[in-house]
């Protein structure tokens, strides 16, 4: 130990000024080095088993230390994984259903829906086909009805033996019947070629 210290001595002593400072560090650093291990040995020599067992502790610490941080990195890129796994399974869909109740919402009744698992949402997906279907059976029923009953005012106007002319809130005709052109000899021809009651009068 002596020599060691007495050699990195000499060495800070012998420093040249116009050395680059990063060598002086790299030629104490080696004396160090020296230094440290002949004390190493000193102690081992002097402490026996002792030193040894220390060592062996220093060396446990440190591979329990590393084998700590490489449990907890898989721990968290496995809790991602499945994180990431939940998210898809539940997302996905979720969106997807969130984007059909759009469409339907906006009037597309015919958005195909999927048929969903056997799960809360499968439940939801049925549901939004039934009420899909159900909407669009009321529409196709509204529709019907009022072309019924659009055919009937047609009818009971035609078959008046008044003379009818109906025009919209733009004073647009909108219906005219064969008993005011009989009533009106040339109006029939007018009726064909005028959109508007201003015009017709």
């Amino acid at each position: 130990v002596k020599n060691a210290v007495d050699g990195w001595q000499r060495s800070r002593g012998d420093i040249d000024p116009q050395l680059p400072l990063p060598e002086v560090l790299a030629e104490l650093d080696g004396y160090s080095k020296i230094v440290d291990h002949q004390i190493d040995l000193l102690i081992n020599l002097t402490a026996g088993d002792g030193f040894l067992y220390r060592q062996q502790a220093l060396r446990s610490i440190s591979t329990e230390s590393e084998l700590d941080i490489g449990f907890t990195l898989a721990a968290l890129l496995l809790s991602a994984l499945v994180t990431w796994l939940v998210a898809k399974r539940i997302s996905g869909p979720v969106s997807s259903a969130s984007a059909i109740a759009a469409l339907i919402a906006r009037g597309d009744l015919d958005v195909a829906i999927p048929e969903g698992r056997h799960d809360e949402l499968g439940d939801l997906l049925r549901s939004m086909a039934i009420m899909r279907d159900s909407i669009r059976t009321m529409m196709q029923t509204e529709v019907s009805q009022r072309r019924s009953a659009q055919a009937r005012l047609v009818d009971a106007i035609e078959n008046s033996r008044e003379g009818v002319l109906l025009v919209d809130t733009a004073g647009r005709i909108v219906v005219s019947n064969s008993p005011l052109a009989a009533f009106f000899g040339d109006l029939n021809g007018l009726l064909t070629k005028v959109a508007s009651l201003a015009k017709l009068i």
